[in-house]
């Protein structure tokens, strides 16, 4: 097998379960989530919850949206057990509405990625596609699935989320085609193979170690591993907004429009991570809100390949003769992924159903 055939079925695959991952939570105007939020409160000051008791199913499911009707045990520091009911949570139209306007986005922007890295296979693209992964896989609808399969799923969306730094810095070194420097090499190394590792072992343990082992992440520890990933981020900004200021007329050109375009796509992202406070503690903002901001962000992979048709970074009439053939491979992968997909959302459904006509002690 050759490397074209290999690297076209690689990012087909790859494409096709981020696709499913994130396609999945279209299913949410229909299927409403439920959450233990409101189900838990602590009526004695002296009880805490066990977090060490409780089973790696439970300590998933407990600060996540999962099923309505699942029911979890919550183990005290007193010794009392309480259950707890999953209660749905209220979704308006608006809320509905925007949400399919956002995985309809994600879908366009992880598609946009892939058919670049197709079609002009090269290290801006590829660290573009690498980029557009991780930071695309942020659905819920995973969550609600067999502990057995969302387990999985969540080391494979750490790892993607864990590389996603690193090779934004990369594209900003190399697009569209730029050689960088010794020195700029040796920085982009020390990203991928040094800091991103680190950043993937931290990202599992805090995961891994809390669902299956009860460990808590010291919240000072949580705060400055996502400085040091803003501040990778902030480095790919920077390295961008200097190759376009130092760069020659033809590739200036060639840069003006990512830049702005990613400027645009990235601006409310920024203000949506930023102005919250993570919390939502400073400014309130809205699943509406949320969901529009994060639909936004396609304008970047738009602008990306404006910017290779533009300056006829390929050959259109190779884009025409492999479109065809990329979308039924692709289409036949996604379609066998979705079966798999529905059958884990009917088990849930199923398990879901049978937990909630189950006996339950009171909530706390």
């Amino acid at each position: 097998m050759n490397k074209a055939v290999v690297r076209t079925l690689f990012v087909i695959v790859f494409t096709s379960i981020a696709i499913v991952i994130n396609a999945s939570d279209l299913t949410l105007p229909w299927h409403p989530y439920g959450s233990f939020t409101n189900s838990l409160s602590i009526s004695r000051h002296s009880e805490q919850i066990d977090i060490r008791r409780m089973t790696p199913a439970d300590r998933f499911a407990l600060g996540r949206v999962t099923s309505i009707g699942r029911v979890i045990s919550v183990p005290l520091t007193s010794g009392r057990v309480v259950t707890l009911v999953a209660r749905p949570l209220n979704r308006t139209a608006a809320d509905n509405i925007t949400d399919i306007i956002e995985v309809l986005a994600t879908l366009a922007y992880l598609l946009i990625a892939a058919a670049l890295v197709l079609l002009r296979p090269a290290p801006a693209t590829w660290a573009f596609y690498v980029f557009s992964y991780g930071f695309c896989l942020f659905a819920a609808t995973p969550n609600t699935w067999p502990f057995s399969v969302a387990l999985p799923l969540q080391i494979f969306v750490t790892i993607a989320t864990s590389l996603s730094p690193a090779a934004f810095t990369s594209f900003t070194m190399r697009f569209p085609d730029a050689l960088p420097s010794r020195p700029m090499r040796a920085f982009e190394r020390g990203f991928l193979f040094a800091w991103t590792p680190i950043l993937t072992a931290w990202s599992l343990f805090a995961a891994l170690g809390f669902e299956l082992g009860g460990i808590t992440v010291p919240n000072a520890a949580v705060t400055a591993v996502d400085i040091a990933v803003d501040a990778v981020f902030a480095c790919g900004i920077a390295i961008l907004l200097a190759r376009y200021a130092t760069a020659a007329v033809e590739t200036r050109n060639r840069l003006r429009w990512v830049v702005v375009g990613f400027a645009i796509a990235y601006i409310p992202f920024l203000v949506l991570t930023f102005g919250s406070g993570g919390d939502g503690s400073i400014v309130p903002f809205t699943p509406v809100v949320i969901n529009l901001c994060q639909a936004w962000e396609v304008i970047a992979p738009i602008a990306l390949a404006y910017t290779v048709l533009k300056h006829r970074l390929f050959d259109v009439r190779f884009v025409l003769s492999r479109a065809l053939m990329y979308a039924v491979l692709m289409s036949l992968t996604v379609g066998a992924l979705a079966l798999v997909d529905g059958a884990f959302h009917a088990g849930s459904k199923r398990r879901a159903s049978r937990s909630s006509s189950s006996s339950r002690s009171p909530s706390l």
